[in-house]
Formats: C-alpha cells, sequence, structure tokens
C-alpha cells in the first residue's frame, strides 16, 4: 500500500518474536488483512505451519475467518478509520471463539491483534488479560494507554526503564512515565490521541 504504518507491523522483528513466544492462540494481521506473525499455540490449533500462514489473508485461516473482516477492513484507509481504533469484534468458531481489536498509531489503524481460545476464554477478562499478557512480554518498553490516560497494558522492559518494579501496576501514563501524580501540562501521549 506504500505507506509508511504499512510497514509498521511486517518490519518490527519485536512483534513477531513476542507473538510467536505467546502462551495462547494469538495473531497480529496487518491492515491489509495478512497474517505477519502468529503464536506457536495458535499455529497448533490451526494445524499449519508458519511458513504456510505468514502472508496468507485473514479470510483464508479457518478460524480466524469467522470475523467479519471485511467491513472492517474496507474502512481502513478512509474517513472512518479512527472510528475503528474504538471496536473490537467477536465469533464464534465452532468450539472456540476468535476476538479482534485493531492496533492503532496516532489514532490510526496499523493492524488488528486476534486472540483465539476455547470455551473457558470466552469472557472479556480473559481477553483483556490475554492482551496485557502479550503487552508485558514485549522486550521493549511498551505500554497501552487508552483515551483517559489510563494505562490498560504495560510491558516489564518499560516498568524497568521508569524505575518501577516490575510487579508495578501504575493507574495513569503519566504516573508511568512522568513520575507525577496529575496529567502533565502539555501532554504527548493526549496529543496522539486526538
Amino acid at each position: 500500500m506504500g505507506n509508511a504504518s504499512d510497514d509498521i507491523l511486517s518490519d518490527c522483528r519485536l512483534i513477531t518474536e513476542a507473538v510467536e513466544r505467546f502462551p495462547a492462540a494469538v495473531a497480529v494481521v496487518d491492515r491489509g488483512g495478512q497474517l505477519v506473525a502468529l503464536s506457536r499455540k495458535l499455529e497448533a490449533l490451526l494445524g499449519q505451519s508458519r511458513e504456510q500462514l505468514i502472508g496468507k489473508a485473514v479470510r483464508e485461516v479457518p478460524l480466524l475467518a469467522a470475523i467479519d473482516w471485511d467491513s472492517w477492513l474496507e474502512k481502513v484507509g478512509r474517513s472512518a478509520a479512527k472510528e475503528l481504533c474504538e471496536e473490537s469484534r467477536e465469533a464464534d468458531a465452532g468450539p472456540a471463539r476468535v476476538r479482534a481489536w485493531p492496533i492503532c498509531d496516532a489514532g490510526d489503524p496499523v493492524g488488528f491483534l486476534v486472540v483465539a481460545g476455547g470455551p473457558g476464554a470466552e469472557t472479556p477478562v480473559d481477553d483483556a488479560l490475554s492482551t496485557q499478557a502479550l503487552i508485558a512480554s514485549f522486550p521493549e518498553p511498551i505500554a497501552l494507554v487508552d483515551k483517559n490516560l489510563r494505562v490498560r497494558a504495560v510491558s516489564r522492559a518499560c516498568l524497568v526503564l521508569n524505575g518501577l518494579p516490575q510487579t508495578a501496576t501504575p493507574q495513569h501514563c503519566y504516573q508511568l512515565l512522568c513520575n507525577r501524580e496529575w496529567p502533565c501540562g502539555e501532554c504527548a501521549v493526549e496529543a496522539a490521541l486526538h
């Protein structure tokens, strides 16, 4: 697609390596709808090798195709793209539940995180824990922050970089990144989100 955002996921070895090691059935899909990374657990669940799956259109992958990808992918690159960052989708695929969230960079979708699980992983709490565990496993400092500046997930590397114990649970980005009790005057995180 020729966009700098298109290469964010496909060129990021850190994402690929973290997803590959992740203990749940997880995949990353680029904004064009192709698989760019998947966990060993998902590879085993699908019964296909990584070589067979990477680069394949998500609509062609059994289990993951349960999500209505067409209407989602149609929004990418259009004026509705920013609204897409607020959505998540889920679907039943036989005995499994599949859930997908957009991965956004400065409010624009650059790809999607997909988690597949059995009947025991159907609750939003389990899905949130899967997302938190994925972010925590990244070897780089990464924080997932919502539009109210609340930290939703943080990598252990980010905690260490900011001098916090690996078990810390900062509530807001200004506590995590700036060691403050109130929002910063000119908040870079807020500017990036809006």
